[in-house]
């Protein structure tokens, strides 16, 4: 048989990634897309079960063999409904003609399809180190997989069981160390699309009405956005290409109405992008100015035309070079900062992002975000609102950042409201947001 066009797609696309970048193409819809980001989600704990049943060290092991096995050990782990010897077949046609690779990957490949065995959810509670959890329902148990000892090590078990750095795992801990592995069961999951409707152009009511129309189908509703499924490509879904909804999740669609925008506002976005949160604002205080600052003159652009199709009037944009530190003039009502963050909040999308997650860049990210804060800050009116925002968990990015700040800027600003969300409570996404009043 020939390895099907789907599996030799995802196999080219792994071998060129590259740790911690994005990938330059998304892949193909379908088996190609779930292999892909199947195996970048969870390469620390494939690797782990593929090690036992290999004789030589990973990192020395051939590029294509390993991108082969791990993409087949995803599915032995996390996709149930194809035939394992289906999956050993058509994987072992990845190596081509060559008879030793092709006697390679059949050999391991068969082990380790019989010494994978089914588990239920009160196995996996107990985290046994010979277990990978796959879901809420139970997991795999893996003959001579030898994970860290949860009771001694929790962070080094949780870091291979769930695929991120050791350094975030212990960090959880930490911080939730009642829930952390719910918190990082959470972020392991593949989430359908999330769409908010565009007040602009009609109620929610209307919005979802128009979704089944081109139907598509509505899974789940969580208030300020909803669940859809749907044929074909996002860009050609008919509500979304009308601007009836836009592509937005949870956390996301809930800073705009944390700023609060009133009419004759005159409101700052200052780390914009394409302007998701920008065209929030804009939709939700029509009569209000709204100016979306960025770097980036190519995200600016895209901005504009996201607008544009939205019939959005009220957003002008404002290049901010390329450090970032050429501010708009005047002082504004509203000042959003969605900062640059570690996407901690947001791997289940922002899958490279999990291989950046380190105290050294996290430490440079923190950097970051203050020196913008601190531009922001000089922006706001007295008795302004300045809004921070991240798509990140980590309190260094988000109370601690705040409370820099603040001890920076003595008596200047009021904090008044602030809000973390974790993605194992909200269902979708994670983040934080924060509110200040600028005193004088």
């Amino acid at each position: 048989m020939k390895a099907d066009p789907a599996r030799r797609e995802a196999h080219s696309r792994l071998l060129r990634y590259r740790p911690g970048s994005k990938l330059r193409e998304e892949p193909t819809a379908g088996l190609a897309r779930e292999l892909v980001y199947g195996v970048l989600r969870h390469r620390r704990t494939l690797d782990a079960v593929i090690a036992p049943f290999v004789r030589q060290r990973l990192h020395t092991l051939e590029p294509e063999l390993r991108a082969a096995l791990e993409m087949a050990v995803w599915q032995f782990l996390f996709d149930a409904e194809t035939p394992r010897p289906l999956v050993v077949a058509s994987t072992v046609e990845l190596a081509g003609k060559s008879m030793k690779r092709r006697g390679f990957l059949n050999a391991v490949l068969r082990k380790m399809g019989t010494a994978l065995t089914p588990v239920d959810a009160s196995v996996v509670a107990t985290r046994p180190r010979d277990v990978v959890p796959t879901s809420v329902e139970g997991g795999q148990r893996v003959e001579g997989l030898m994970m860290p000892d949860p009771v001694e090590d929790l962070p080094g078990w949780l870091s291979i069981a769930y695929s991120v750095t050791p350094w975030f795992a212990a960090l959880l801990v930490a911080e939730r160390p009642n829930d952390a592995e719910a918190v990082l069961r959470a972020l392991n999951t593949s989430l359908p699309i999330a769409v908010r409707h565009n007040a602009a152009k009609g109620s929610a009511e209307s919005a979802r009405a128009a979704v089944v129309a081109a139907k598509g189908t509505i899974t789940r509703d969580l208030g300020a956005v909803f669940e859809i499924a749907f044929d074909g490509d996002v860009g050609k879904f008919t509500p979304i290409r009308d601007g009836i909804v836009s592509v937005q999740d949870f956390v996301a669609a809930s800073v705009a109405p944390f700023v609060d925008p009133k009419s004759g506002d005159r409101i700052l976005d200052l780390c914009a992008g394409v302007g998701g949160k920008t065209v929030h604002l804009a939709e939700l205080a029509p009569e209000a100015s709204i100016v979306a600052g960025d770097i980036s003159e190519v995200r600016l652009a895209t901005l504009r035309e996201n607008a544009k199709r939205l019939g959005l009037k009220n957003v002008t944009t404002a290049s901010l070079g390329l450090e970032g530190t050429r501010m708009p003039e005047g002082l504004f009502d509203r000042v959003l900062v969605d900062a640059p963050c570690s996407n901690s909040g947001v791997l289940m999308k922002r899958i490279e992002a999990r291989d950046r997650l380190n105290e050294e860049a996290v430490d440079e990210v923190v950097t970051l975000q203050e020196a913008i804060l601190k531009r922001a800050a000089a922006c706001v009116k007295p008795g302004g609102v300045l809004v921070y925002a991240t798509c990140s968990i980590l309190k260094d990015e988000n109370r601690g950042t705040v409370d820099a700040f603040l001890i920076d800027h003595p008596g200047a600003f009021e904090l008044v409201e602030d809000k973390t969300f974790w993605p194992h409570e909200t269902g979708r996404d994670g983040g934080y947001m924060a509110r200040l009043v600028r005193k004088s």
